[in-house]
């Protein structure tokens, strides 16, 4: 792959989302975090448990909203890193100066 084709395509799925339409999504997504902070939670304590302790819902919600910006911004960095090491490695073949 030449340097051009990964600068072109390096980002090939960018975040097409209007701010408007993230803040439209982000109460589905509290939910579906909401949803599954119940499920685990009662499957580690007994059901109910969760219910019962709603001051563990919170931190559960805020550890995987953390988890997910972590991962999303970690698969960002790499695409990035590796546009630029191909293209710096493509310089380099070239013989230009880097």
């Amino acid at each position: 792959m030449s340097k051009d084709d990964v600068a072109s395509n390096c980002f090939s799925n960018p975040v097409t989302a209007t701010p408007a339409s993230l803040m439209d999504q982000a109460p589905d997504t509290v939910a579906w975090y909401l949803k599954g902070a119940v499920v685990k939670i009662d499957a580690t304590f007994g059901k109910g448990y969760a219910k019962d302790h709603p001051d563990l819902v919170g931190p559960f919600i805020q550890a995987c909203a953390q988890d997910y910006h972590t991962a999303f911004i970690g698969q960002i960095l790499q695409e990035g890193f590796t546009a630029i090491a191909v293209i710096l490695n493509a310089m380099h073949q070239e013989g230009q100066p880097l």
